[in-house]
């Protein structure tokens, strides 16, 4: 069989804050924090019945594509003398933006056991995959514009020096390449299947995901280009533009979900789905971060349709995601760079999802 579908998915975008005036170029391109993220698995599965009409076994080998588009805004240390910064130029503003793609190969195994005409039971492990991500980024550095210090220092006269752009209000737009991970956790699942009657049958399932293989996104930058300094660019302005390092780590916790649905058989050819999910969080406060807003353990409920046509499945599947409000207090520095990494505020809202898969049986 060959099937097509969206394993995973993240869009969030926000914008929590503007420059301050103390820079010359006090906005930043796009969002502050977004993230679109997709993963889609293409695949081929085969099995076979070991014992007629009790036992089979099965392996899907996947082609997975991994989608990013990435923008966030990060502080950077001021690299200047510090007797020559005054406050708040301590730090510097810099917005970034990566928009990448890439392919991995996943697996599945599975296996299908019916110790009666009624009931089914069936078990699969699929383990960890890692997809590379290659595309383009964009940086944007808004350097202090301190008139005071520029011309206390008649830092004019030294047009082309550090110290003079780190105190005009230079912007630098730099373009680069990036390459980057995505980590697919191993997960192992299992579930129940009762036909309680010729068209309706109830099903119990469950998932233990290893959310902690997963550890954020360690970005690496090459060919930078387009520093928009004239002449060749002094020294502190090219470290600060080719030393971008936007690691974000995330700590996570192992996770389960737990599934009820049902599975009614309308036409020869159509059947309507519906399911209730308690899904478990696994972030915690210390680790919530602007692009992996996840406000604790969830409800989830389902509704969809598939279609049976010869060779071909059709199904449709909505559902709505019931989360708790969270309020974030707590600072944490979790790379232990000196910045805190996680967000704090008060969080809330609910999530619609729709999902299309395309199945063809050979």
């Amino acid at each position: 069989a060959f099937t097509a579908c969206q394993s995973h998915v993240q869009n969030i975008k926000w914008n929590l804050f503007n420059g301050v005036p103390e820079y010359s170029d006090s906005t930043f391109p796009g969002d502050d924090f977004s993230i679109n993220l997709d993963i889609v698995q293409f695949q081929f599965s085969a099995g076979r019945e070991f014992i007629e009409d009790k036992l089979s076994l099965g392996l899907g080998i996947s082609i997975v594509r991994g989608d990013l588009d990435y923008t966030m805004v990060t502080l950077r240390d001021n690299p200047l003398d510090p007797s020559l910064v005054n406050t708040p130029f301590s730090l510097i503003p810099e917005a970034t933006s990566q928009d990448g793609f890439g392919w991995g190969v996943g697996l599945k195994l599975g296996a299908l056991w019916k110790p009666s005409e009624k009931l089914s039971i069936g078990a699969a492990f699929s383990p960890k995959s890692t997809i590379t991500v290659k595309g383009d980024a964009f940086f944007q550095i808004n350097l202090p514009n301190d008139p005071a210090t520029h011309q206390a220092n008649e830092f004019d006269l030294l047009a082309g020096q550090d110290e003079f752009y780190f105190t005009n209000g230079t912007v630098l737009r730099i373009n680069s390449e990036f390459e980057t991970e995505i980590v697919v956790p191993a997960s192992i699942s299992g579930g129940l299947a009762f036909r309680a009657s010729d068209r309706l049958t109830i099903t119990l399932d469950g998932e233990f995901t290893l959310w902690s293989q997963f550890k954020g996104f360690d970005f690496r930058y090459t060919s930078f280009d387009t520093i928009n300094v004239p002449g060749n660019a002094p020294p502190l302005v090219t470290a600060l533009a080719q030393t971008s390092n936007l690691s974000e780590p995330v700590e996570w916790g192992d996770a389960t979900r737990v599934m009820l649905g049902v599975d009614y058989a309308l036409k020869s050819y159509v059947n309507v789905l519906g399911g209730l999910a308690f899904d478990q969080s696994p972030t915690s406060v210390r680790s919530t971060r602007p692009q992996f807003i996840d406000n604790g353990d969830k409800v989830i409920t389902s509704l969809g349709v598939a279609f049976q046509l010869s060779q071909w499945n059709l199904s449709w599947m909505s559902n709505i995601t019931f989360q708790p409000d969270l309020t974030v207090s707590e600072l944490t520095d979790i790379d232990g760079d000196g910045h805190s990494d996680n967000l704090p505020g008060d969080i809330s809202g609910e999530r619609y999802v729709t999902a299309v898969e395309l199945a063809y049986r050979f």
